[in-house]
């Protein structure tokens, strides 16, 4: 109760994905595989030596930037997509076909537009997230052909989208 609950949530290649708290902001939680109430540490110790680190174990993820990135949303894309104050990012494992576990998981930068709290909506396999000034709609897409995530603004043609009434 001191250090906060988290307040996202998505079911993600088997695993349970938790974010942000009060205290930390920055950080997604994963479950252990197929066990979405555990949250073991990955490095187990056996009689007092320390045991091989098990992929299927459960595992945390910091991300940096500070306030501005307090992370907003989590949606299970074709990796998992990561919005947040200041950027949209994308944790996943070495390619497509690995799973991620504690000893592949990165979060790689996708787009530097900023997101707004409300969670984004899934359409086909694409997010579509409002900006963080609330002015703006984007659409976040995974491209084969450069191995990561764009966006396109969608309101883009139709500058009144958002726009305070006169």
């Amino acid at each position: 109760d001191a250090l906060g609950w988290p307040s996202k949530i998505v079911i993600f290649q088997g695993r349970a994905w938790w974010a942000t708290t009060d205290s930390q902001p920055l950080t997604v939680w994963a479950s252990e595989s197929d066990q979405y109430e555990s949250y073991a540490p990955s490095v187990l110790t056996v009689l007092g030596a320390a045991a091989e680190p098990n992929p299927a174990s459960a595992f945390f993820l910091s991300f940096g930037g500070g306030q501005r990135n307090q992370l907003r949303w989590l949606m299970p894309l074709t990796y998992l997509a990561v919005g947040s104050g200041g950027d949209e990012r994308s944790v996943r494992g070495g390619d497509l076909s690995e799973t991620i576990s504690f000893d592949n998981a990165a979060n790689r930068p996708a787009t530097d537009v900023g997101s707004y709290t409300a969670p984004p909506a899934r359409v086909n396999s694409n997010a579509l997230f409002i900006s963080g000034d609330q002015r703006h709609l984007h659409e976040f897409s995974y491209r084969a052909d450069i191995g990561n995530y764009t966006e396109a603004d969608l309101t883009r043609f139709s500058e009144h989208i958002g726009q305070e009434r006169p």
